[in-house]
């Protein structure tokens, strides 16, 4: 993991840490986020090793190493850990887990400790999320995002596709299994302050799709 600074100088880099799991197990990491000054926080730092051995390590501001979680403490063990987030809608801020291979979220307090889970009967394969208005928009690599409201409730689908997923070059399709208006393989997302959504798709050359917000 590699902060830097606007200019693109490195300000912290954070290895691998020297722990038993990776003795032999796989290091690839997948996404970072941190506990936010401006909001509070103390500044730790989470890193998923989605592609590696399904961990979530946690750093001081520093990038000390402080500890792993599994999820084997909570829902069961983590099967890729993708992405995670911050959310801070509560009063108390939560560490929010995409447990993508497990069909799931897994929610832990900034401690580390396990709060609770849900999803797996609506979710397919959530690959993080994003807090806008207190909603969660999520992308699913099996071809649609949900939305789901402050209390991890869904709200709806968008751009439901899934069948998709069905066809053996998935998720890298020719051109002409490609349909504008439906997702193939959604990757991450962003919201913008107008509330339009910007998915990238894990797909070969790639898919930006925007979504404008009708009022």
């Amino acid at each position: 993991m590699v902060k830097t600074s606007l200019s693109g100088g490195s300000v912290l880099n954070i290895h691998k840490p020297e722990i038993e799991f990776y003795e032999e197990g796989k290091y690839s990491p997948t996404w970072v986020a941190e506990f936010e000054l401006s909001k509070n926080g103390n500044g730790d730092i989470w890193v998923a090793d989605g592609y590696g051995s399904s961990l979530v390590h946690r750093y001081n501001k520093e990038g000390n190493y402080l500890q792993t979680i599994t999820g084997e403490s909570g829902a069961g063990k983590f099967n890729c850990p993708h992405s995670l987030f911050i959310d801070y809608r509560k009063s108390e801020p939560e560490l929010y887990i995409a447990d993508r291979g497990n069909r799931r979220f897994q929610i832990f307090d900034l401690d580390g400790n396990f709060k609770r889970v849900f999803g797996s009967n609506f979710l397919g394969c959530p690959c993080g999320g994003v807090v806008k208005d207190n909603l969660l928009f999520v992308p699913e690599l099996c071809a649609r995002l949900a939305i789901l409201d402050e209390d991890d409730k869904l709200i709806s689908y968008l751009g439901q596709n899934e069948e998709t997923c069905n066809i053996s070059s998935w998720p890298n399709h020719p051109k002409e299994f490609i349909q504008p208006g439906k997702f193939n393989s959604p990757h991450h997302l962003a919201v913008d302050n107008h509330n339009n959504i910007f998915v990238v798709e894990w797909i070969i050359g790639g898919r930006v799709t925007k979504l404008e917000k009708i009022e």
